[in-house]
């Protein structure tokens, strides 16, 4: 394999990678599931990024007697949110559940669906 070839492969493959998102797929004008093969054409489609749950703050009967009315400043944080990736089009709709600690990346992708769907029509 020549030096071409394979600075040929290295971008292909950087492309490609720029252009997932977990299972979600975007390439060749189709976005699509790889785990569930569900999808179609990104010409029509949308892409959001949904929340579900909560963050709690409360205050914990420890942290109460040890540090008095310190407490009130140092709740302790229950984190009970859920993010999802929901790509709907003219004839699909899939779900995927995202880390939150990957929600950035995750509205980038919707943003990127988003803009090929607009460029598309």
């Amino acid at each position: 394999m020549s030096l071409r070839d394979s600075l040929k492969q290295r971008s292909r493959f950087a492309d490609e990678k720029a252009n997932t998102f977990g299972p979600v797929r975007l390439y060749g004008g189709k976005v699509f599931n790889e785990k569930t093969t569900e999808g179609g054409w990104v010409k029509g489609a949308h892409a959001t990024v949904e929340t579900s749950g909560q963050l709690d703050k409360r205050i914990t009967a420890t942290r109460l007697v040890l540090t008095g009315p310190l407490a009130f400043g140092l709740r302790k944080k229950k984190d009970t949110r859920e993010l999802f990736l929901t790509v709907e089009g003219d004839d699909f709709a899939f779900v995927v559940e995202v880390d939150p600690k990957k929600q950035a990346e995750a509205r980038q992708f919707a943003a990127k669906i988003n803009t090929a769907a607009k460029t598309a029509a």
